[in-house]
C-alpha cells in the first residue's frame, strides 16, 4: 500500500473516531425504531409438515430395486402434481373462508422428494396454527384422490397424519430479529459512507499540513497541551504570585 493512501485511510479513520458519538448514535437510534416497528407488527409463521409414502400395491410382490426406483419417479410426478391448479383450486373450494387464490396458497406450500425412497414431504407456512395444519389435510387428502383418479393407484400413505400435529405446537418462523440487524449494518453503513464522504469533500482547511500543501504560511500556531501540562502551568503561575506577594508584603 502508498504512503498516500495509508495517510489517507488513517485521516478517515480520524474522522470516524471523532465522530464516533454522531454515528453510533444515530445507529443505535434509528435501529431501535425500526427494531420496535418490526416486532411490534410481526406477524409470526407457523410452519407444519407431514411425511407421504407410496407403497406397493396389494397383491404384488415384494419391492425390488426398479420398483423402488419406479416408485421414487412416481414420487416426483406426485410433487408437481401438488402444487398444480386443479389440486390447489379443488382444496380452496372445498375451504371458501380461507380466503385464498391459487397462487397465495402455492406461495405457502413447499414440497420435497428424497433420493433414497420414495418419500414425499410437504411443508406448509402460514401465519394461523390451525390453518397450517389444515392445509397439510386438505392437501394431502386431494393429493390421494387426484393420484387415485389420474393413476389408479391407491397405495399412498401418510407418515405423520396432520390432524395429530394439532396437538403439538408447529415451528414458529419469525425474521424481525434478522431483518433487525440487517437495518443497523445498513443504517451504519450510510452513515459511515456519508460522515467520509462530508468530510473529505469539505474545502474547509483544518491543519497546518494542509496549509502547508496549499503553498500557504499559518499566522498562528497553536501547540497541543495536555491536561497535565496545563494544571502545572496554573502551578506554576500561583506560586510565582505567591512569591510575590511575600516579597510585597516583607
Amino acid at each position: 500500500m502508498k504512503e498516500g493512501s495509508i495517510i489517507e485511510l488513517l485521516s478517515l479513520l480520524r474522522i470516524l473516531y471523532l465522530r464516533k458519538w454522531i454515528l453510533i448514535g444515530v445507529t443505535a437510534l434509528a435501529t431501535t425504531a425500526i427494531g420496535t416497528f418490526l416486532f411490534t407488527n410481526d406477524q409470526p409463521v407457523y410452519r407444519s409438515s407431514m411425511k407421504l409414502i407410496l407403497n406397493s400395491s396389494e397383491g404384488t410382490s415384494e419391492m425390488t430395486i426398479e420398483k423402488m426406483n419406479l416408485h421414487i419417479s412416481l414420487m416426483n410426478t406426485f410433487k408437481e402434481l401438488i402444487r398444480t391448479p386443479s389440486v390447489l383450486g379443488a382444496v380452496l373450494d372445498r375451504n371458501p373462508d380461507w380466503q385464498l387464490s391459487t397462487t397465495a396458497l402455492a406461495e405457502q406450500v413447499s414440497v420435497s422428494t428424497s433420493e433414497q425412497a420414495p418419500v414425499l414431504t410437504i411443508i406448509v407456512r402460514n401465519s394461523n396454527r390451525e390453518r397450517s395444519v389444515d392445509i397439510l389435510h386438505e392437501l394431502s387428502s386431494e393429493l390421494k384422490h387426484q393420484v387415485s383418479v389420474l393413476y389408479r393407484m391407491n397405495n399412498i400413505t401418510i407418515l405423520d397424519d396432520p390432524k395429530e400435529q394439532k396437538f403439538f405446537k408447529p415451528e414458529i418462523e419469525s425474521n424481525a430479529t434478522r431483518n433487525t440487524l440487517i437495518a443497523g449494518f445498513a443504517i451504519f453503513m450510510i452513515m459511515t459512507f456519508s460522515i467520509s464522504t462530508k468530510e473529505l469533500l469539505s474545502n474547509k482547511v483544518k491543519t497546518e499540513k494542509q496549509l502547508v500543501e496549499l503553498g500557504l504560511t499559518p499566522l498562528v500556531t497553536l501547540h497541543k497541551y495536555k491536561r497535565s501540562d496545563l494544571n502545572k502551568s496554573k502551578k506554576t503561575r500561583n506560586k510565582q504570585a505567591g512569591e510575590k506577594n511575600v516579597t510585597a508584603t516583607v
